[in-house]
């Protein structure tokens, strides 16, 4: 539990100070205070169900007994209070991050051995590359990213349930053998019922959500859950992991873990500070609004940037058309083909 506290803190707050470099100085300022307080319990509470969730409901494809995606979130989902949810959903989107980038490291470990390996010898004769066999579950496994990449996406929920330990050494695998390794069987570490699922059965939340008057400890969330469903209490409901663009500002939310950091830490990085910004009605009356520092955030949030970019598969195929015809090339300047 340490070790993903400490690099979820960690992750979080460079990737804060990335998108509102005004908060930069203060993460320098106040490192020593950042995130040592509430937020490790919050932190531990929420692993903990992740874990929790993992032992109960692992779907290997080889597993006879199937626990239905119903199941899942009645039986677990569902006994978590809103708030609570919120919290797990902050790791798990912090946790899809990290094996999105791990995935983008194998592809192109992949790519390096393909390209160090060179041209086959059989080239010239062989419009495709032989070399692969497109039936081995490795090669299927990377052959297409962005949006149609959903064996890769099944992949990552998976790993969610495989337990912390196995997390862990997947996140420090840091030689090609290590993460090559850390892959797993990829054919079973594809659940057929996955938590995303799950999380799409949970009924919709009430009109207007309880929120507990004690505030700033583990029995209370913090000042950004009142906050975000005043703004959008709507876009919470009918599924927590809906696609539409409303529900999306949640993710964003949950990409920078909202509800992890105690109020202290909000005040610090100022998130939640209200700036006053004057307009003007038809009437030419100034009218004064409110705007929060997080305001800014979802524009740069959310898991866009999640397996995207050129397929392994369209990456070798380009090379292999270019080998190919420079060894055209140099056949029919000495004029054999063998």
């Amino acid at each position: 539990m340490e070790y993903f506290a400490n690099a979820f803190i960690t992750n979080r707050l460079n990737r804060l100070s990335k998108y509102l470099p005004q908060i930069a100085p203060l993460l320098a300022d106040a490192n020593a205070t950042l995130g040592i307080g509430i937020e490790h319990h919050r932190l531990a509470r929420s692993f903990y169900h992740l874990e929790l969730y993992g032992t109960l409901f692992y779907d290997p494809e080889i597993a006879e007994d199937v626990i239905t995606v119903q199941e899942q979130s009645s039986l677990f989902l569902a006994k978590l209070l809103d708030w609570e949810l919120e919290e797990f959903l902050c790791i798990r989107e912090y946790l899809l991050n990290c094996l999105s980038s791990y995935l983008d490291q194998v592809e192109e470990d992949f790519l390096k051995d393909y390209f160090e390996n060179g041209p086959p010898t059989d080239i010239v004769n062989n419009p495709y590359d032989v070399r692969f066999n497109h039936d081995d579950e490795y090669w299927y496994f990377f052959s297409m990213d962005g949006q149609s990449a959903r064996i890769q996406y099944r992949w990552m929920e998976g790993s969610l349930t495989r337990g912390l330990k196995t997390l862990q050494e997947i996140l420090e695998s840091h030689t090609a053998n290590e993460r090559y390794d850390s892959l797993g069987d990829l054919s079973i570490d594809r659940p057929r019922n996955t938590m995303k699922q799950a999380l799409d059965a949970l009924p919709c939340l009430q009109d207007q959500p309880q929120v507990p008057r004690c505030k700033n400890s583990l029995e209370s969330p913090n000042d950004a859950w009142p906050w975000s469903l005043k703004k959008w209490a709507q876009a919470r409901k009918g599924g927590v992991q809906s696609h539409s663009s409303s529900a999306q500002l949640f993710n964003t939310l949950r990409d920078w873990g909202y509800l992890i950091w105690s109020n202290e830490t909000l005040g610090i990085l100022g998130l939640l500070e209200k700036r006053h910004s004057t307009g003007w009605s038809y009437k030419q009356n100034a009218v004064v609004t409110h705007t929060y520092r997080a305001d800014d955030l979802p524009s740069h949030f959310g898991n866009q940037e999640r397996r995207r970019g050129s397929s392994v598969e369209s990456r070798t195929q380009s090379q292999y058309e270019l080998w190919r015809k420079e060894a055209l090339g140099t056949v029919q300047s000495s004029g054999s083909i063998d």
